[in-house]
């Protein structure tokens, strides 16, 4: 189960001076598949402009909130200035701190 896996919170290149490289890779990794089920669960789950208000219950239970949080955070902080993401959601990701990729 995903929700075991560490969610390292350095970017890979702070992970290699640390000799934490194989802890930021399985974390990587489960960020990926997070982000897979997210947009699954989203494709499953949404009719017009609305999402069922279960969407994410399977994400939850396989990756835990926190690593859904963080890549949900991610994602809303890389599509910064994007009309469709609202104030609100912007400024709740902007209060996660996600390491520059290195």
């Amino acid at each position: 189960m995903e929700t075991e896996t560490y969610l390292y919170p350095y970017s890979a290149g702070e992970a290699k001076d640390r000799g934490e490289l194989a802890l930021w890779r399985a974390s990587h990794q489960a960020n990926i598949a997070c982000k897979k089920a997210i947009e699954r669960a989203i494709r499953n789950h949404h009719h017009g402009a609305f999402l069922e208000e279960n969407c994410l219950q399977s994400v939850l239970q396989n990756f835990g909130y926190k690593r859904t949080a963080w890549v949900l955070a991610n994602t809303v902080q890389q599509l910064d200035g994007d009309s469709r993401i609202s104030g609100q959601n912007q400024s709740w990701a902007s209060q996660t701190y996600i390491p520059p990729d290195n």
